[in-house]
C-alpha cells in the first residue's frame, strides 16, 4: 500500500452492500476503495464534504458510507433507529452530487447481529474486494481511540489509515499521530512525504500505512445539529433539506 496514482475502479458483485453506482464498472486496475464508517446520528455537510475532499486527495476510486448499526463505544440513548440512520445516509449521499458519483451507502453492519466491530467490517470487505487497496477514512479523535477498538492490532496489520484532522483543529496532527502511534500502537512507525498527493504517511515493517489527511471541514457536528433539533433552532445551513425533511417527518431527535 501507500501508491496514490490515478487507478479506475474495478467493480464486483458486493453481497450485503448497496448504493447509487452498483454494479460499478470492471477495469484491468485495482481500485482504491475507502471505507468511512460511523455513527450518523445524523449524517451533515462535515461528513458528506469528508469524502468529497479525501477522495480527491488520495485519488480514491470509491467510498463506503457505513452507519454502525450499533456502536460498541457510544451510549444507546440519543442514537436513533439504525434504519433511520441508513435511509438519512442514502438520502443525504443522492442529494450532494459531488459525491454521489463514486459513494455506496453500505448496510452491512445493519446484516450483522451484535455490535459493529470495524474489525469485522473490514474483513467483510476484504474478502468481498480481495483486489483492492481498502483505507479506513477515520476523523481524529476516533483515530486516537483506536487502542480501546477490538482486535486493534489485527486491524492495523490488515487495513491502512486516513487521519482527518477535526474541523478547527490548531495543532499539528502529524505530531499527534506520531505520539499516539509509538505509544498505544507500536514505536516502529517512521515518517515518510507523499509529494504527489500533499500526504505525509507513517509506514512500518509489519503494520499498514497511516496518512495523514490535510483537509479542511466545515465546523458542524452531529451533537449540534441534535441539540438544535430538540431546541427547535434552525439547521438548514447543516444538512441536506431532504435528511432534514426526513427528521421532521419521523419525529427525531426531539426528545434528547
Amino acid at each position: 500500500m501507500g501508491r496514490f496514482g490515478s487507478e479506475k475502479v474495478r467493480g464486483q458483485g458486493i453481497q450485503g452492500v448497496r448504493g447509487s453506482s452498483d454494479p460499478l464498472p470492471l477495469t484491468p486496475h485495482p481500485a482504491k476503495t475507502a471505507l468511512f464508517g460511523g455513527t450518523f446520528n445524523p449524517i451533515h455537510f462535515g461528513h458528506l464534504e469528508a469524502a468529497a475532499q479525501v477522495r480527491k486527495q488520495f485519488a480514491l476510486d470509491r467510498i463506503y458510507l457505513i452507519p454502525s448499526a450499533i456502536p460498541p463505544h457510544k451510549s444507546p440513548r440519543g442514537i436513533a433507529d439504525a434504519q433511520y440512520r441508513l435511509e438519512m445516509t442514502r438520502i443525504a449521499v443522492s442529494e450532494y452530487p459531488i459525491i454521489k458519483d463514486y459513494v455506496t451507502v453500505s448496510d452491512i453492519e445493519l446484516r450483522r447481529s451484535g455490535p459493529s466491530y470495524t474489525i469485522d467490517t473490514v474483513c467483510h470487505f476484504k474478502s468481498v474486494l480481495p483486489e483492492s487497496e481498502l483505507f479506513f477514512i477515520a476523523g481524529l479523535d476516533a483515530f486516537l481511540e483506536t487502542n480501546s477498538w477490538k482486535s486493534c492490532m489485527e486491524l492495523f496489520r490488515k487495513i491502512s489509515f486516513i487521519v482527518m484532522p477535526r474541523a478547527g483543529y490548531a495543532g499539528d496532527i502529524r505530531e499527534t499521530v506520531k505520539t499516539y502511534l509509538h505509544t498505544c500502537i507500536s514505536e516502529g512507525y517512521r515518517f515518510q512525504d507523499e509529494p504527489r498527493s500533499g500526504a505525509g504517511y507513517y509506514i512500518h515493517s509489519e503494520m499498514q500505512p497511516i496518512y495523514i489527511s490535510s483537509v479542511c471541514l466545515p465546523d458542524i457536528s452531529s451533537t449540534e445539529i441534535r441539540r438544535r433539533i430538540k431546541a427547535g433552532q434552525p439547521v438548514r445551513q447543516m444538512m441536506p433539506e431532504p435528511v432534514e425533511n426526513f427528521i421532521k417527518t419521523k419525529g427525531l431527535f426531539n426528545d434528547i
